[in-house]
């Protein structure tokens, strides 16, 4: 069903561009049709993700010194180690996180000392039909029974777990119910908001521009730059004006691999519009996130050994899991 679909995408896209050419503003059902046909596409290679496991190495870096100054700045590095197998057909899930992280404040003081404050959290998370099981370390494993879908939602909120299938128009790392990410689609499809269509080399850039009328003279404004072989998004930009005023919201800009004629995300760079209160004092920043996947195995059945609750029983067995890929270890999509 991809295949066809990308094939017709290709095809309305030779009838309807000119190279650099921008659709006029009037021509709303031809805008519409082909804006949604993009997101159609897109949606249908999430649909055949059905299941996967894969590591995962988040790296995170903010500076606050534009906003307050050198002597209150709060500077922040982190690194994450995930492991994520999922059946998102059976709702079922093996996570576990491990980070090792510092926040360095300089001290005004000392002449060129920094103050470091280490921090680390280690979290595990087995959901099963059967019995589901979390660990938020040093605290012992809670045994859960079942995994029902409100219960199983929650859990993934609380222990962070990323619903990849939301990539393109979230951010790395929300985790949303499926209804609410399939109705998030299908406002795209319909071409809801668009504004401008355009060439863009082996690109198509799209344009949307929706008012916010709870928030007053508030404008969204967001782009997607879509890979016209794979209908895949390369570039997203999200963007709010107010008050004639334009702020940067987001940033994001993705490399895709091909397992088997699917695609799935390979690299994540993305620049986060951030605010924080702390000791008295707003931090104003970018947060920047580098996010590395290596795919050991995609849409064939899970290694059942992962969803042993004695997977959770140390740090050791953990961190063991969530172990980088060493070399020679071949990434599926390769």
């Amino acid at each position: 069903m991809y295949s066809k679909i990308l094939l017709t995408i290709c095809f309305t896209i030779l009838i309807q561009f000119e190279k650099g050419e921008e659709l006029r503003a009037q021509e709303q059902f031809e805008k519409g049709y082909t804006a949604g046909s993009y997101f159609d596409a897109f949606f249908s290679n999430i649909q055949a993700w059905e299941k996967g496991d894969v590591l995962i190495k988040v790296t995170e870096s903010f500076d606050s010194e534009k906003s307050v100054g050198a002597e209150n700045a709060m500077v922040a590095e982190k690194t994450y180690l995930m492991r994520l197998a999922f059946d998102y057909e059976q709702d079922k899930y093996f996570f576990a996180s491990v980070s090792d992280g510092f926040v360095i404040k300089p001290n005004p003081e000392v002449e060129g000392e920094k103050l470091q404050a280490k921090t680390g959290v280690v979290k595990g998370l087995i959901l099963d039909r059967d019995a589901s099981y979390s660990r938020w370390f040093p605290e012992p494993t809670t045994t859960l029974k079942g995994n029902k879908r409100e219960m199983v939602q929650r859990l993934k909120e609380r222990y962070g777990i990323p619903d990849l299938r939301s990539l393109g128009i979230n951010e790395f790392g929300v985790s949303i119910p499926y209804e609410q990410l399939e109705l998030m689609y299908k406002r795209r499809i319909t071409g809801d908001g668009i504004k401008s269509i355009r060439a863009d080399g082996d690109s198509t850039v799209l344009k949307y521009s929706k008012k916010i009328p709870d928030l007053g003279d508030y404008t969204a404004e967001n782009s997607y730059k879509i890979d016209n072989e794979w209908l895949v998004p390369t570039r997203v930009k999200y963007d709010g004006v107010f008050d004639g005023k334009r702020g940067m919201i987001s940033r994001f800009k993705y490399q895709w691999g091909n397992a088997d004629g699917v695609m799935v995300p390979k690299n994540i760079v993305e620049d986060l519009s951030q605010s924080r209160l702390e000791d008295g004092v707003r931090h104003v920043f970018i947060l920047n996130r580098e996010v590395e996947f290596h795919w050991i195995s995609f849409n064939q059945e899970l290694d059942k050994s992962l969803f042993d609750k004695e997977n959770l029983d140390s740090l050791s067995k953990l961190r063991l899991l969530v172990k980088p890929a060493g070399k020679g270890e071949k990434d599926i999509t390769e």
